[in-house]
C-alpha cells in the first residue's frame, strides 16, 4: 500500500480509528431483540406477581406507575443499545462522519420544524386513532386527566422529554439509521422512522411518531450531528405535554377553544414552513468527505481519492473526482493493493466507485444486502403485528 497523505492513517493504526460501522443486518437484529425484550418483559412480570404490584400502584398514583413504566421501558432501550455497541466496539453519539455537539441555528429550525408537525398533524393523528376504535378497536385517545401525586405527575412531566430525546435517539438515530446508510440516506431515514413509529406499539403515537421520525432522522443525516435530533426530540416531547395541557383547557367558551385552534394551527403551519424551508437550503450546502475508488484492471492496484463534496447540488454532478479539502487544495489519493480493498470498504463506509455510468457504494455491494432486506420485512412484520395485538388488548 503506497500512503500518501492523511486518509491511509485510517488504513495503517486501525486501532486508532474507530469507524463506527454498524452493519444493517445487525441493526435489524438489535431491533428485533428489543421488540423481543419489550414482549418478554410483561410475561415476566406477570408470572412473577411484579404485574399485580404495578397494578395496585396504579391504582393508587397513577403517575408513579407511570415513572416505573417509563424508567423500565427506558432502560430496556438503553441497556440493549449500551451492549449493542460495546459488542460492536462503537460509539453510537460520534464517529462514522456523525458528531455529538451543540449547534445553535440549525437545532433551532429543527425545532420549529418538529414543533410544527405537531401542531398540523395533530388532527389527522387523533382521528386516526380515533377511527381505529370505530372498528371495536382499542386506541382512541382517552382526555387529559390528572390522577395521583402532584410530585410524581410533576415527575413524570419532568421525565418524558428528557428520558426519550437521549435514550431513544441513541438507539434509533445513533444505530439503526447509521446501520441502514448503506442502503442510502433516504431509505435509512424512512426505513428507521417506520421502525421507530412501530415500536412504540400503538395507534395513539403512529402517525405523529413517523412523521417526527422523518423530520428528526432527515435532520440528523443533513448535520451528521447526533445532537440535533437529541434536541429536537426533546422539544417534541416537552411541545406535545404543553399541547396536551393546553388544548384541555376547561370552561373556555366554544367561541374562545375556535380562536385557540385556529391561531395554534396558523403559528404551526409558520414553524412548518420555515423549517423545511431552511433545510432545504442547508442540504445544498451540506459537503461531506468521501471518497471515489477506481481501479486499473490490467494491474493490481486500485487509485482511491479523497476530499470533500457537496452531498447534494450540481457539484456532486459535474465533479468526478472531488475537491481534497474544503479550502479545495489539489486533489489527493491513495494508491491501493486490490487484495486490501475489504479493508478499505470498512473503514471507508461512504467509498464510492464509478460503475455504467454512476457513482454507486463500495458497501451497496455487500453479499449480506439480500439478508438485510428479509430481516427488515421480518422486523417490520413482527412490530405490526405488535401493534395490532395492542389494539385487541393483548
Amino acid at each position: 500500500m503506497k500512503i500518501k497523505n492523511e486518509y491511509t492513517e485510517k488504513l495503517i493504526a486501525p486501532s486508532k480509528y474507530n469507524p463506527n460501522e454498524f452493519t444493517s443486518v445487525g441493526v435489524v437484529c438489535f431491533y428485533i431483540f428489543m421488540l423481543v425484550a419489550f414482549a418478554a418483559v410483561p410475561i415476566v412480570f406477570g408470572l412473577t406477581g411484579v404485574s399485580e404490584k404495578l397494578q395496585a400502584v396504579a391504582a393508587t398514583d397513577y403517575y408513579l406507575y407511570a415513572v416505573i413504566s417509563l424508567c423500565v421501558s427506558q432502560g430496556i432501550i438503553l441497556i440493549s443499545g449500551v451492549v449493542f455497541s460495546l459488542i460492536k466496539q462503537t460509539n453510537p453519539l460520534s464517529g462514522g462522519g456523525y458528531v455529538f455537539r451543540f449547534d445553535f441555528t440549525p437545532m433551532l429550525f429543527g425545532c420549529a420544524l418538529i414543533c410544527g408537525i405537531q401542531v398540523c398533524f395533530s388532527a389527522l393523528h387523533t382521528e386516526f386513532s380515533e377511527s381505529a376504535s370505530l372498528f371495536g378497536f382499542a386506541g382512541a385517545n382517552e382526555p387529559f386527566v390528572i390522577k395521583g401525586s402532584p410530585l410524581w405527575a410533576a415527575v413524570y412531566l419532568a421525565l418524558v422529554p428528557l428520558f426519550p430525546c437521549i435514550i431513544e435517539e441513541l438507539a434509533f438515530r445513533g444505530i439503526i439509521m447509521r446501520g441502514l446508510n448503506r442502503f442510502g440516506g433516504f431509505a435509512s431515514v424512512v426505513i428507521s422512522s417506520a421502525m421507530f413509529a412501530l415500536f412504540h406499539g400503538n395507534t395513539q403515537q403512529l402517525i405523529l411518531q413517523f412523521l417526527g421520525g422523518l423530520a428528526i432522522g432527515g435532520c440528523v443525516y443533513l448535520t451528521g450531528n447526533i445532537a440535533q435530533g437529541t434536541v429536537m426530540h426533546f422539544f417534541n416531547n416537552l411541545f406535545a405535554e404543553a399541547f396536551s395541557l393546553v388544548s384541555a383547557l376547561y370552561g373556555l367558551s366554544p367561541e374562545t377553544k375556535s380562536v385557540f385552534t385556529v391561531c395554534t394551527t396558523l403559528c404551526g403551519l409558520t414553524m412548518l414552513i420555515i423549517g423545511v424551508w431552511y433545510f432545504i437550503g442547508y442540504a445544498k450546502n451540506v459537503k461531506r468527505p468521501f471518497c471515489v475508488y477506481s481501479e486499473d484492471e490490467t494491474t493490481d492496484v486500485g487509485r482511491v481519492e479523497c476530499g470533500y463534496g457537496y452531498l447534494y447540488g450540481r457539484e456532486k454532478k459535474k465533479i468526478p473526482v472531488l475537491m481534497s479539502s474544503a479550502e479545495k487544495n489539489a486533489q489527493a489519493s491513495i494508491v491501493i493493493d486490490i487484495s486490501k480493498l475489504g479493508l478499505f470498504k470498512k473503514y471507508y463506509p461512504d467509498a464510492m466507485r464509478f460503475k455504467r455510468g454512476a457513482f454507486v457504494g463500495l458497501n451497496k455491494e455487500a453479499k449480506s444486502k439480500t439478508l438485510a432486506v428479509i430481516l427488515i420485512a421480518v422486523a417490520i412484520v413482527i412490530a405490526v403485528v405488535r401493534v395490532a395485538a395492542s389494539l385487541f388488548g393483548f
